[in-house]
């Protein structure tokens, strides 16, 4: 739900997104790329320095511009940034946690005037529609497609505390933990680990409290054993007498159902046995496996990428994008996030990339018509649980090509070859310049990315490539220098040419 931030909010982080991907690049391409002023660059840059910190966007006296992040921070506390601070997530969250009365108390809680409230809603009701949700008054509260509320919840808390840190009131929090422990029980230890327990805590949580505000959510019927589950998880819950008197209703398999709808259905498997039940038992199952797995097949024969165990990835896929076909809300908030983190395979429009998606398209069509963003997801999920398929795509990428010219002391450049191949390996590929005469030097470096010399080039010499003068052997600040010309060469590689295969 990007379009969720509006149009300004959407280009200043495109703007911090765009300076991250290409390090070092110049005001006057920013200000092309987004049909602005190199000035209305500056005045949002100024305006993103303050929330970002202590990240910071710096602009060097040559005009280039780089995303500064400290060691011990990363790329998520941009989303976090534009999520707490934008007005419409602001009045999401807040009527998550309470429905309001009157639009004149949620108006002073979000200390803005009724006439913004009223464009806010308006506003947020056009991004929803498509979805089947939207914010009603008296109460202000959102109602409609009840799954694509909880899933919609459920990525926006991830993306706006992506340190677990949510601000659930204390009894939804202990109660939803609770539920969770005694429900992973029966399950293999290797199931649950950290991130999926905390997930499955989270979706519980946001069920719960939506449940709290009487939003309930339609389910159909579930398999005979997770019925089975279900009464005897209840039955086992110690507390359930306690869960009943504090929330006001009775712990009933439909409530117990609703509370974990991603997880008790007939999509959802935990295991290879479930997961054959369900395929064999649904027909839509049954043709979402075949599209993923021949959709792997597919992407395995076009690269000739081999596949060791194929259960475990399909079994993986199977489950997100089985709830990919039944919600339309992305998977993720502010998704393009994930294809940052993609960021090496988007070069390979010719190749990988859109050979995966024209695949995906082809035979998953009942998860990538309805809803875009599960490409890639399902990419995603391939380079980080296909270690072939990730090896592939970074082989896709050529190095950068530096050259070596010292006009003086040829084993100190054969010196500077092998520190240069030890700091970027695979990075870069290292070339010396054979010429005896300084005017050959644009010739000789035509088909070069970046070329080092160890001298103050003359005027007379006009070089179409960027270069850097090594005259006293490599300082910190040279060697910064080149690690940031090498860097924006690599990344330009990486995301903008395409490759043939």
């Amino acid at each position: 739900m990007r379009e969720l931030l509006g149009d300004k909010d959407n280009r200043r982080l495109q703007l911090v997104e765009t300076i991250y991907l290409n390090p070092g690049i110049s005001l006057d391409e920013l200000a092309n790329k987004f049909t602005l002023t190199t000035m209305q660059i500056q005045i949002d840059i100024g305006f993103l320095n303050k929330p970002l910190a202590p990240l910071e966007i710096e602009i060097t006296k040559d005009k280039k511009c780089y995303l500064r992040i400290p060691q011990h921070l990363s790329t998520k506390i941009i989303y976090q940034v534009f999520l707490e601070n934008n007005i419409n997530f602001k009045l999401l969250e807040a009527i998550l946690y309470k429905e309001y009365d009157h639009y004149e108390e949620l108006a002073s809680e979000l200390f803005i005037s009724q006439a913004t409230l009223k464009r806010v809603i308006s506003f947020i009701n056009d991004c929803f529609k498509p979805h089947g949700v939207s914010i009603k008054s008296r109460p202000v509260r959102i109602v409609g497609d009840e799954a694509n509320i909880r899933a919609f919840y459920l990525f926006y808390l991830q993306e706006r505390y992506p340190n677990d840190q949510y601000p659930f009131d204390k009894r939804i929090d202990v109660f939803s933990k609770e539920l969770v422990n005694l429900f992973i029980e029966k399950f293999p230890a290797d199931k649950f680990n950290y991130a999926s327990k905390m997930r499955m805590t989270r979706y519980v949580a946001v069920s719960l409290l939506r449940e709290t505000k009487r939003h309930e959510v339609k389910h159909g019927e579930i398999p005979k054993d997770l019925e089975n589950l279900v009464t005897d998880e209840i039955e086992r819950y110690t507390n359930k007498e306690k869960f009943e008197y504090v929330f006001k209703m009775s712990l009933t398999p439909e409530l117990y159902q609703g509370l974990f709808l991603q997880y008790i259905n007939y999509r959802h498997a935990f295991s290879n046995r479930d997961y054959h039940e369900r395929i064999a038992l649904v027909s839509d199952n049954r043709i979402i496996y075949e599209g993923l797995k021949t959709t792997v097949e597919s992407i395995g024969e076009q690269f000739d990428i081999t596949l060791t165990h194929p259960e475990n990835l399909l079994l993986r896929l199977y489950n997100v994008m089985s709830l990919g076909a039944h919600l339309t809300i992305t998977p993720y908030v502010i998704y393009p996030n994930r294809k940052i983190f993609l960021l090496f395979s988007q070069s390979l429009k010719a190749t990988i990339l859109e050979q995966s998606k024209t695949s995906f398209m082809q035979h998953v069509p009942m998860v990538a018509e309805r809803n875009d963003a599960y490409f890639y997801e399902f990419l995603y999920l391939l380079v980080t649980h296909w270690p072939d398929f990730y090896q592939k795509i970074i082989y896709q990428v050529p190095p950068c090509e530096v050259g070596l010219f010292f006009n003086s002391d040829v084993e100190h450049m054969h010196y500077m070859k092998a520190n240069l191949s030890f700091l970027y390996g695979d990075k870069i590929k290292v070339t010396v310049i054979d010429s005896e005469e300084l005017e050959s030097l644009p010739e000789k470096s035509r088909m070069l990315d970046l070329l080092i010399i160890n001298f103050i080039l003359p005027e007379k010499i006009t070089l179409n490539l960027p270069y850097v003068s090594v005259v006293d052997g490599l300082s910190e600040d040279e060697n910064k220098q080149i690690r940031n010309l090498i860097d924006k060469i690599y990344y330009d590689k990486m995301y903008r040419k395409r490759f043939e295969k």
